[in-house]
């Protein structure tokens, strides 16, 4: 089992990244990114909703594997 304190600071990482993109914190029953923001790119959406994901198995497994994940979706838009 990885380090929990470490998937949740990469929860945290999401939460953040929601509120910046979506322009509110997320809830139970909250839209996607791209519902409240169009201009929000597919790529930065998904690594958002991955660190975001209830499973802690899905999140990357810390911050430098969510920054590489990131790189990633940023050189894709």
């Amino acid at each position: 089992i990885r380090d929990r304190t470490m998937v949740a600071d990469v929860f945290a990482i999401g939460l953040l990244a929601y509120r910046l993109f979506a322009g509110q914190m997320p809830s139970a029953k909250a839209p996607r990114p791209s519902e409240l923001n169009t201009a929000l790119p597919a790529a930065l959406e998904k690594w958002t909703m991955r660190c975001l994901a209830s499973n802690p198995d899905i999140r990357p497994a810390d911050a430098v594997a969510a920054r590489a994940l990131f790189v990633g979706s940023v050189r894709c838009v």
